[in-house]
Parts: structure tokens; C-alpha cells; sequence
């Protein structure tokens, strides 16, 4: 294969780096896979896994009836490797995974009681899914957790919100927990006979937090997006609330590279009566920058949000707008740092395919929810893999559909609502654990080979060039593409990127020397050159730096 006109170093780095790829990882899945068992599945959270394989967690049995919480932990082949269903004297539901920095998992989840109020579950398990510990978190009423992240000291963070402590309605609650599980603080945010309800919940680089989901204060509007920062212990600093003037629910929230913000959710206030998407960008004190909606003609929510290397958005989300049935699709939207759309994607059949959980890995999305296609007996879980662009190649239920953004200008205000501590009881409670009867299935498959270091080299070697000019690199550019490289490009990523409009070229002689720089890093001759390593070896090969030799990554 002859490669011509290679743009910009950018490209020639997309080679230098698959040399980091040894050739037991040569190959790449992208599917759509559904499971089920004797009782409905609902996923409600989905985590990549340090091993290339994926967790996911959500609720087992008739909602009607009785509940369980449930994890699975799948490898790199779909293949499931072990799952658990708790044994609870009442209804359970996990809503939310993390993989924590042992190799094992954190849980938060919901348990109810005889009469029907609600207390917080935390539980933690090994990598293997062996019960560590659990905590019951509980008040006066109700508590319920949506979010929850380890922290950077090893502890843990979660949100959702509490009826307790004074309540007449819903406080945001946040709660600290130690690595063990112990209470650190917790606060309740909200004023008295209103709705506060948090969402999501992440660290910011401050040691801060960051929450998101909605309130009925302050606006005209039913329901309104709100957006609360804490410092690291559990002071609110500022509160911003986004009124349109129906109704908005914030759904997730991620700090930027430049510790601003971008928030998703859904809003009624500026279309015809249906939800559309609502994207917003804020800056790190809570100013904002701008807002965005995607206005079709049915009903469309964003549930998650991933940011990319390249700082450009992925928006998970369900849409009702391109189903012949009315039914409910998952959509996959990229959006640009201005928001405006890079592509979109639909995954679904005929029937309801909706989206709970999106997670980003080094070279594709994968996603979790619910399915009643694939003429399964009842509502089932909905495993998708999808390579960087959103595409499972030859999958019939996998389309692009064309979107485009709007620009909104909705009423922002900087309510100061009550933020006290509170002390909920936290008690072990005693869980069993049992393996469900599962099934699964692969709807599409697509396997992608990833290039060899001889496959690389052969490609470049090859390069046809047009012009004989030194392109330098400049330091900006090293930051950029620190920035914006992935660990792993698949063959149909690697041709993605060289099929682009073509500006700037090299001469043989430039690319072999690139080359022999590249190939003497690698101390151990096994083909395997770390990231830092490659950034200095390029650079010398330019001529604009002199360094000495250090360890790549």
C-alpha cells in the first residue's frame, strides 16, 4: 500500500505511535451485544476495564415485584467472566460503578425498604467480584445516590439527594467517604419545600466537586438545570441555575482541560412541546460561555458525556426522532469545542433501544442500556462497542444521521440556596450473593486488525513525497499532539486520519531519518517506545532540540 501526500506531523505521529502496539493486541471488536436471563436486565452503568474487558451494573428482576442489584464483568471477546446478583431482603438497584485503583469496583445503589422509602447502598468488591465491605447509608426518609467516583486520596464521593434532616421535599445530598467506607461529611444543599436533586458528581483538578441535575426553585420554568461547586470539604462556593422558561434537567456534567465546564440534559423551553438536547459551557468560576440545543421533531434527552483527547465532546443520548416507530433510539453525537456537530450516529432496531451509560476507551465508546429489539422476550440489556467515530462497519442497526446545533441564550442566575452538614446513620448490613442464569447474544460484530510495527514501517518506507522542504516542529504543536494522541489506532482509524484533505508533505529522506530516531529509543528492541520518548525523538529528528535521553511512559 502506498501512502501519498502525508499531512502534517500530526499523521506521521499517528505511525510512530502504533509502534507502542505489540502484536498480541492486533485486533480490535466492535459490536452491539444484548443479555438477558429468566428476569429482565436493566444496565445501568458501564466501565472499560483495566484489562480491555468491561463492567456493568444495574438491576435485576420484575420492577413491579422485587428487585436485585447485579455487576458482570466481561473480557475483550464478550465473554463473561463472573457475575453476582445480590441477595437482599428488599428491593435493590445499582445505579452506578467505578473501578477503583486496587483493580477491584465501587458500588452505589439504591435499597428499599417495607415501606417504600429508600436508603443509600455502597459496596465494595474485589476485581474478582468478591464482597469486601458494604455501608447502608440512611435518614429519617429517603435517600437515593446516582453518582459515584473514587477520589484522588482514595476515598470515595457520591450525590443524589436526601428527603431527611428537615426536608419537605428534596435536598442535593453529598457525602465523603473514606477508602474504607467510613464517613467523612456530608451536606445537604436546598431550601425547604423545594426539589434539589443532583445527578452526577466529579472531582475537579482543585480537589473540589462539581455536581449537576435540577431544582424547582428560583425559575419560571417547572424544572430548572442546576449546577453546584464544592470545595474539598464540602463548602458550596457557587450555584448556577439555568432557566428557560418550561422545563430543563441536567444530566451530567465533565470539568474541561481548562477547568471550565460542559454540561448535557434535556429541555422543553425552546421548540415545539418535545425534549430536545441541551448542551451548555461554562467557564471555572461559573460564567457562562455559551448554550446549544439540538432541536428535532421528537423527543431527545443527553444522558452522558465523554470529552476526547482532542477536547471535543461525545454525547450519549436517546432520541424518538428517526424511528419509523416513534420508538426510542440510542444516538452518539461528536461536538466540536464551540459545539457545533463533528458527526452523529444512531444505534437501535425497530423497537425501544435506550442508553443509561457511556464510557470512553482507548480507541472506541461503549455503552449500556436497554433493549426490546432483537426479538427478545422482554426488556434486556444493550452492550455497545463502537470505534472512535461511533461505527460498528457493516451493522444495520448503526446509521449516521445528519444533525445540527442551535444557539440558545437561556436566563442564568446565581441563587444562594442553604448548605448544612449532616450526620445520616451508616451500618454494615448483611448481603449474600448468587450467580444469575445469563444469556447473551451478539447482534453485530466487526473485528478490525491493528498494524504491526513491520506493517508500519513498510507503509512509511513507501511514502511518496512532493516537496523537499523541512517542516520544523514547533513546541506548540508537541503540546497539541501530547494532548490529543490515543493509545491504540486500529487499521480503519489509521486510514481515517491519512484520507483527510493533504497540505504538507516529506521527502523520503525525512521520513527514514524520523524513522531510525524512533527505532533507536527502543532499548529493549521489542518494538515498544514510550509516548515521552517519541515526542523527543521527533523533535530531534526536526532539528529543533537537543535533549538528553529519558524514560517513556
Amino acid at each position: 500500500m502506498i501512502l501519498k501526500n502525508i499531512q502534517s506531523i500530526a499523521q506521521f505521529f499517528l505511525f510512530f505511535l502504533l509502534l507502542t502496539i505489540s502484536t498480541a493486541f492486533c485486533e480490535e471488536r466492535f459490536f452491539i451485544q444484548t443479555i438477558g436471563g429468566d428476569q429482565a436486565y436493566q444496565s445501568k452503568s458501564i466501565i472499560a476495564t483495566n484489562d480491555r474487558g468491561y463492567v456493568i451494573s444495574g438491576q435485576y428482576g420484575n420492577e413491579q415485584l422485587e428487585t436485585d442489584l447485579f455487576v458482570m464483568k466481561f473480557d475483550l471477546n464478550q465473554t463473561i467472566l463472573w457475575s453476582l446478583v445480590s441477595n437482599l431482603d428488599f428491593k435493590a438497584c445499582a445505579n452506578d460503578i467505578f473501578q477503583t485503583k486496587d483493580g477491584g469496583y465501587i458500588i452505589g445503589g439504591i435499597i428499599f425498604d417495607s415501606s417504600s422509602l429508600s436508603d443509600i447502598i455502597i459496596i465494595k468488591i474485589n476485581k474478582n467480584g468478591i464482597l469486601e465491605w458494604n455501608h447502608r447509608i440512611s435518614g429519617t426518609r429517603s435517600e437515593r445516590v446516582y453518582s459515584i467516583k473514587q477520589t484522588s486520596d482514595e476515598g470515595f464521593i457520591l450525590t443524589g439527594y436526601s428527603s431527611s434532616y428537615g426536608m419537605t421535599k428534596y435536598g442535593v445530598f453529598l457525602l465523603k467517604l473514606d477508602n474504607n467506607g467510613n464517613l467523612e461529611w456530608s451536606t445537604i444543599t436546598g431550601d425547604d419545600n423545594t426539589e434539589n436533586v443532583a445527578k452526577e458528581v466529579q472531582e475537579t483538578l482543585d480537589k473540589g466537586f462539581i455536581v449537576v441535575g435540577y431544582t424547582d426553585s428560583y425559575g419560571v420554568g417547572e424544572r430548572n438545570i442546576l449546577l453546584l461547586k464544592y470545595n474539598n470539604i464540602g463548602n458550596l462556593e457557587w450555584t448556577k441555575v439555568i432557566d428557560g422558561h418550561n422545563s430543563e434537567w441536567g444530566n451530567f456534567v465533565r470539568q474541561t482541560k481548562d477547568e471550565g465546564y460542559i454540561v448535557v440534559g434535556r429541555t422543553k423551553s425552546y421548540g415545539a412541546e418535545d425534549d430536545d438536547i441541551i448542551i451548555l459551557r461554562f467557564d471555572k468560576t461559573g460564567n457562562h460561555e455559551w448554550s446549544k440545543i439540538i432541536d428535532n421533531n421528537n423527543d431527545d434527552d443527553a444522558i452522558s458525556l465523554s470529552i476526547t483527547l482532542d477536547q471535543k465532546f461525545i454525547i450519549a443520548g436517546n432520541t424518538k426522532s428517526f424511528n419509523q416507530e416513534e420508538n426510542y433510539d440510542t444516538i452518539l453525537i461528536k461536538l466540536d469545542e464551540e459545539g457545533y456537530v463533528d458527526w452523529a450516529r444512531i444505534i437501535g432496531g425497530k423497537d425501544n433501544d435506550t442508553v443509561n451509560s457511556l464510557n470512553q476507551t482507548n480507541n472506541g465508546l461503549m455503552l449500556a442500556g436497554e433493549t426490546e429489539s432483537f426479538n427478545l422476550t422482554m426488556s434486556n440489556q444493550f452492550i455497545v462497542k463502537t470505534d472512535q467515530f461511533g461505527r460498528i462497519e457493516g451493522c444495520e442497526y448503526n446509521r449516521t444521521v445528519d444533525l445540527k446545533t442551535v444557539t440558545i441564550n437561556p436566563s442564568i442566575m446565581s441563587p444562594s440556596p442553604k448548605n448544612f452538614s449532616v450526620t445520616p446513620q451508616v451500618n454494615t448490613i448483611s448481603i449474600t450473593t448468587s450467580t444469575p442464569n445469563i444469556y447473551s447474544s451478539i447482534q453485530c460484530l466487526y473485528v478490525s486488525e491493528c498494524y504491526t510495527q513491520e506493517q508500519i514501517q513498510s507503509l512509511i518506507s513507501n511514502a511518496i513525497v512532493e516537496k523537499e522542504e523541512i517542516i520544523l516542529l514547533k513546541d506548540e504543536k508537541i503540546n497539541e499532539l501530547n494532548n490529543t494522541i490515543s493509545n491504540m489506532y486500529t487499521k480503519d482509524q489509521l486510514d481515517e486520519a491519512i484520507s483527510k484533505t493533504l497540505e504538507n508533505y516529506y521527502s523520503q529522506t525525512q521520513v527514514d531519518n524520523m524513522i531510525n530516531k524512533i527505532l533507536e529509543w527502543d532499548e529493549d528492541n521489542d518494538g515498544m517506545i514510550g509516548l515521552i520518548e517519541a515526542i523527543h525523538a521527533l523533535k530531534i529528528s526536526a532539528g529543533i532540540d537537543k535533549v538528553d535521553r529519558i524514560n517513556g511512559e
